[in-house]
């Protein structure tokens, strides 16, 4: 006798309810309900963005998820854009724990973008002196929240690795 495998979602059906979220606004937990790492790159993407426009809602939700998934891409950047001080904590223990060969340390890094100003100067370092270009870009992304923080003379030392390279 076979155990039962879980049902799938339609996921033609789950589009259709997150088109129509306007008329009938989404609840956290159904959309935690719904995730799963076997749904389309889309969809999870989808599903991942409302949860984290529901803010201090959706938070919870998306740490649930982490728990149980694991680091997902869809569920960093949900982290990151949900903008709570907890998502952003986390973050940066995701970052502060990672090698540089982290599968989902240029994701984490542009999840912190938002908290460009608030995160540690050496991350921002980190990312501008990276080889991957991506890594540069995130950096600098990273930076234009802090620059006005900046000197001018701090502002082109934290660069020069980046405008040495164009």
């Amino acid at each position: 006798m076979h155990a039962e495998e879980p049902r799938r979602p339609n996921e033609t059906a789950l589009w259709e309810r997150l088109a129509q979220s306007r008329k009938a606004p989404l609840e956290p937990s159904w959309l935690g309900e719904v995730y799963s790492p076997g749904l389309s790159n889309d969809l999870k993407g989808a599903l991942g963005e409302k949860l984290g426009m529901l803010a201090a809602r959706g938070w919870p939700v998306i740490r649930q998820l982490l728990d149980i998934h694991g680091c997902q891409a869809e569920l960093i950047l949900a982290a990151g854009l949900c903008h709570q001080p907890e998502a952003r904590d986390w973050l940066l223990s995701e970052w502060r724990s990672s090698t540089g060969d982290h599968p989902y340390c240029l994701c984490i890094v542009q999840a912190l973008s938002c908290w460009g100003a608030e995160v540690p100067e050496t991350l921002v370092t980190s990312c501008l002196n990276h080889p991957g270009q991506q890594h540069r870009l995130a950096g600098l992304q990273l930076l234009t929240f802090r620059a006005h923080l900046l000197s001018d003379a701090e502002l082109l030392n934290l660069c020069e690795q980046a405008l040495a390279d164009f």
